[in-house]
């Protein structure tokens, strides 16, 4: 959570605030890694 101090713009008793939805990388996995056929790879056997 992040407060902001806006002294000359608000209210002695207003506050602001931010929510920020966050995620982990295994959530949007999708999103970052590409379809498995559109990887280049190289096997050794």
């Amino acid at each position: 959570m992040e407060l902001l101090c806006l002294d000359p713009v608000c209210d002695p008793d207003e506050v602001w605030f931010r929510i920020v939805e966050r995620v982990t990388p295994m959530e949007r996995r999708k999103a970052l890694i590409p379809p498995e056929h559109q990887l280049n790879a190289v096997r050794f056997a």
